[in-house]
């Protein structure tokens, strides 16, 4: 039995360990434990002593609840986590791996949700013993070079194809690779009618930091597009050298003013963003909601939070 789980531990889940030894010897539970049931001539109990043939020393354990017993009890002596001098005894848990199995994780083939496999579009993933790792999900690329399915999107059409309604937009491949966009299409249900575009405002960006993220030249249009579609494009985009290495840059319109003055409308998905792997994207469009008064605004920004500076702004022109 393990006589001094009760008193002194430093696990934090003893209470479970404590219903275990419950179950296990059917109830027994001692007042205290005591070395090896040593009594004095008095009759009286002498000082209890951690020792490590005591019953209970090298048991396994834990010192996380959502942790396996990755641990063993140890007498405590000096430098050992988790004795402070008011116990006898401890849980010593290295814890779990990465895997939240016990001993170490082998990540010699590969590193814990690091790309992997033939095409690189595999996940180097937990084994089942928690010991080592695999690849799981390898596939073909697709045919802009990533790993998304892009057959839902393209359905029976190719990158290059002629898109929409209207036949005005080609299939072109997102900048990573993971997506595909019919740039320049529309229907012909805008609300100005026919097929010709529907431009409801546009801004020329400005030339911020020497050219380092956002070149001149740069113009959004926000147009309407049909189907009750409004899309913020770039038409086009002229990146300079960092415009990929923002760490989290978003498009926002703003109503120019400053303080607690400025409305902001943020636009999904982030400008780039290289905590969310997201690059600057000539290609890809920024929907707003049709029911937002485009006239409250008349300033488009591209703002960075890491840096905490705006990285290049223009003055919304709308149409009449």
């Amino acid at each position: 039995m393990s006589l001094f789980i009760l008193s002194n531990s430093a696990c934090i889940s003893c209470d479970e360990l404590v219903e275990d030894i419950l179950d296990r010897d059917a109830g027994v539970i001692p007042e205290k434990p005591v070395d090896a049931g040593e009594v004095g001539d008095d009759d009286e109990e002498t000082p209890f002593v951690c020792t490590e043939d005591l019953d209970g020393i090298g048991d396994p354990c834990t010192n996380s609840p959502d942790s396996p017993l990755c641990g063993v009890f140890v007498c405590c002596e000096q430098g050992i986590p988790g004795c402070d001098g008011s116990n006898l005894f401890t849980c010593l848990d290295p814890g779990a791996n990465a895997c939240g199995a016990c001993g170490d994780l082998d990540e010699s083939d590969g590193r814990l949700g690091t790309a992997c496999g033939e095409y690189g579009c595999g996940t180097w993933e937990c084994a089942d013993d928690g010991l080592g790792v695999i690849c799981l999900g390898d596939q073909p690329t697709n045919a802009c070079g990533g790993c998304t399915d892009l057959s839902e999107t393209l359905e029976e059409a190719d990158i290059g194809d002629i898109c929409s309604g209207c036949e005005t937009g080609l299939w072109t491949c997102g900048e990573d690779g993971e997506a595909a966009f019919c740039v320049g299409g529309r229907e012909d249900s805008t609300r100005c009618g026919g097929c010709e575009p529907c431009v409801l405002a546009e801004a020329f960006m400005d030339d911020r930091f020497d050219g380092g993220y956002i070149l001149s030249g740069t113009r959004v249009v926000i147009e309407d597009v049909g189907n009750n579609q409004i899309f913020l494009r770039f038409q086009p985009l002229i990146e300079g050298p960092g415009a990929d290495a923002l760490a989290q840059s978003e498009l926002i319109l703003s109503n120019g003013l400053i303080g607690l003055e400025e409305t902001r409308l943020s636009l999904f998905p982030f400008f780039s963003a290289t905590t969310n792997q997201v690059p600057a994207d000539p290609a890809r469009p920024y929907e707003i909601d049709p029911s937002v008064q485009l006239e409250d605004f008349n300033v488009v920004k591209i703002i960075d939070h890491r840096l905490g500076v705006t990285i290049s702004e223009g003055t919304l022109i709308h149409s009449e």
